[in-house]
């Protein structure tokens, strides 16, 4: 716990981050003025999700908020999602091994399942802010009372209050001999050993997740037995180490190739991929960004073979998975 009881009003409280309490007030209480709502269509139109984009205004508040608040508590060091230094990488690693089991669950709604109620807890108890301040920080970083997916802030405030939910089940995983991460919404497990019913340890983790205020996305809980492929957050894992699946790699370097055809929207999510590759493989994205170069400086002479599809790179991802594992009921 950070001991800021001596930021006794939102005047220090703010000058503790270089803010005009003025701007911090005026955001905070005019936050639908502040505020952009966008929905977006996910999984193949099945499905629809929120994202809050904050304006200029308040996302510099945050950014504030992040750097002289949020940046002096440490995560838990099983938590790989946005912490600096850590990322999917990291997060398939803890897991390498000739892995008998390995177990993937879901939270559902991560961000909107956490209130502003345990936001405003959080500043009081972890930081020390008196209702006040913290009336008024909890108003900056949520929306719709609770955490906005959009927000500079809430990636950091998710992985502190999941703090106790890391602790227990990593000691849980420690006790039954598992390895766990959690990345971000995704918690995974694994064991070179484990000989029992894996819906045993599925309903453990569930428990403890609904003790600590989360709920498990049961669509999503994957079980993956030794013999077949086992995956974290996208990265295949074995005892060889983590790679990137091939069915993938082959799918961007053709995208590279046909790089003059691609959309702008398709282009930038083609570089994100790139980018999250990068941390595994970096050849492979050099390779791949020398294969841009040249499709770009031939683009003028040259014949290409086949159209390409103007629809969303994910989606071509996406058409490229197989169901994770088996699923539980």
């Amino acid at each position: 716990m950070l001991d800021l009881s001596k930021l006794s009003d939102v005047g220090l409280a703010c000058a503790y981050m270089d803010v005009l309490p003025r701007d911090a007030t005026y955001a905070a209480f005019h936050m639908k003025r502040c505020v952009t709502k966008h929905e977006i269509v996910t999984n193949n139109g099945k499905k629809t999700r929120i994202v809050y984009a904050p304006n200029r205004l308040l996302r510099w508040l945050q950014g504030q908020i992040r750097v002289a608040y949020l940046s002096q508590v440490p995560r838990h060091p099983n938590a790989h999602g946005f912490v600096s230094g850590r990322g999917c990488a990291s997060n398939a690693t803890a897991h390498i091994g000739d892995l008998e089991l390995m177990v993937n669950i879901d939270l559902k709604d991560f961000f909107p399942s956490i209130s502003a109620k345990r936001i405003f807890g959080l500043w009081r108890t972890v930081f020390g802010l008196n209702d006040q301040v913290a009336a008024v920080f909890t108003k900056l970083v949520t929306f719709d009372d609770h955490l906005a997916q959009g927000f500079l802030t809430s990636p950091d405030l998710a992985n502190i209050i999941s703090w106790r939910l890391d602790k227990r089940l990593a000691g849980f995983a420690k006790t039954a001999g598992l390895s766990y991460t959690r990345y971000a919404d995704d918690l995974t497990f694994g064991s070179e050993k484990w000989r029992g019913d894996a819906r045993r340890l599925v309903d453990a983790v569930r428990k403890i997740v609904v003790d600590e205020g989360f709920t498990v996305n049961e669509k999503k809980v994957a079980i993956m037995r030794r013999g077949r492929r086992q995956k974290v957050t996208g990265l295949v894992v074995s005892a060889g180490g983590v790679n990137v699946p091939r069915r993938l790699r082959k799918l961007i370097r053709a995208a590279c190739h046909h790089w003059p055809q691609q959309t702008p929207e398709r282009r930038a999510s083609i570089v994100g991929y790139l980018t999250w590759i990068n941390s595994v493989d970096p050849e492979f994205v050099t390779e791949m960004r020398k294969d841009i170069a040249e499709a770009e400086a031939s683009a003028d002479t040259r014949t290409w073979a086949r159209a390409v599809s103007h629809r969303p790179f994910a989606h071509d991802v996406k058409s490229l998975s197989s169901p994770r594992g088996k699923h539980v009921d």
